[in-house]
């Protein structure tokens, strides 16, 4: 037999305030709709997902890591508040964003790391033959780089934007699994979509 989840609320929203971090020695394993996480103090933030997730809202209010894995498609919803580490300081660990989806992963609100720490990252990364990763709205670092990934395609609507403040690289690559499979395969960025890479 499998071992069961820690949160099982296939049509519902799994909501956590916290004080000491979320899945800080392991990830929560979880079957939810959707994600609202604030943590208000120190200590990361892990959430296995076995399926499909929206993002309502996941933030860090300190200098530690969000990292959300799913199993399938991943949305950040515009309805929200976003995926964000709201914390100026280089003080704490890496305090990476990475979201990673067994499916397509759509960014429909900001996905922000604000930490001054210069290995302060986000990695966006779609798995899956038709998996895209869609960037609708802004995604920005303050120090760290941008890397998104896709089996299959990046798409940029017009709102869409990746910006590495500081010294931060931008590195966004499609049908990384190079195995020629699904139809988009491509990059596409709208009119009044940019990249803007750190100096």
């Amino acid at each position: 037999a499998g071992v069961a989840n820690d949160v099982t609320a296939a049509a519902g929203r799994l909501v956590i305030d916290s004080a000491p971090g979320v899945g800080a020695a392991s990830a929560i394993e979880t079957t939810v709709a959707s994600l609202d996480i604030d943590n208000t103090t120190s200590g990361i933030i892990q959430i296995s997902e076995t399926d499909a997730v929206n993002l309502f809202q996941v933030l860090q209010r300190e200098d530690d890591s969000i990292t959300i894995a799913a199993g399938g498609a991943v949305e950040v919803l515009a309805a929200g508040t976003a995926v964000l580490i709201d914390d100026t300081s280089a003080g704490g660990a890496n305090a990476d964003i990475s979201i990673t989806a067994g499916g397509t992963l759509t960014v429909n609100d900001i996905v922000k790391n604000d930490s001054a720490n210069a290995d302060a990252d986000i990695v966006l990364d779609a798995n899956g033959d038709a998996s895209d990763v869609a960037v609708n709205a802004a995604v920005s670092t303050a120090a760290g780089d941008v890397t998104v990934t896709a089996d299959n395609g990046v798409t940029f609507a017009a709102a869409g934007s990746i910006t590495a403040t500081g010294a931060g690289n931008v590195v966004v690559t499609a049908d990384t699994d190079a195995d020629d499979l699904g139809a988009g395969r491509v990059i596409n960025m709208a009119d009044g979509s940019t990249i803007d890479a750190g100096s």
